[in-house]
């Protein structure tokens, strides 16, 4: 009578044999390295992320700065056009018309000061005014330009 043995029994035996030819486990690996196989990084791996992830912090921090420069910029920009504009109605709604030459003024918007230029002169047609605006802020950055043209008075 032939006695059946259970799988773990024979799977023990041939770990016992793999052991004795210098080899054991699932992978195989020589039996005075089995107590060495460890997972994880080492120092050099830690120092590589870290050293990338710092390039990847320091362009976004950039990137950050950007954003908020031009975000200050555009606005300055936009609020100047609205002065620009604002002008720009108050010459061509003036009954008369405005005299050929330079005109400077201030104007509060947006809590701030402004500072604008109106140079009107002739255009090609005689009976047309070219009227530029300039507009600046505070510190004297151009803020905004702006050319209409109006009848002349005739």
């Amino acid at each position: 009578m032939v006695r059946a043995e259970s799988p773990f029994v024979f799977l023990r035996r041939q770990e016992s044999r793999a052991a004795k030819d210098g080899v054991s486990g699932p992978g195989l690996l020589p039996a005075q390295e089995h107590g060495k196989c460890e997972s994880g990084f080492t120092l050099l791996e830690m120092l590589v992320a870290l050293a990338v992830f710092s390039i990847a912090a320091l362009a976004l921090l950039n990137l950050e700065t950007v954003t908020v420069t031009n975000t200050s910029r555009i606005a300055d920009r936009t609020v100047g056009q609205i002065v620009a504009r604002n002008v720009a109605v108050e010459v061509l709604t003036d009954p008369t018309p405005p005299a050929i030459g330079a005109e400077n003024g201030e104007e509060m918007n947006g809590g701030r000061n402004w500072q604008w230029t109106r140079v009107t002169g002739p255009s090609p047609e005689a009976r047309i005014l070219q009227i530029d605006i300039a507009v600046t802020d505070a510190s004297g950055d151009r803020a905004a330009d702006l050319t209409v043209f109006r009848f002349a008075a005739q």
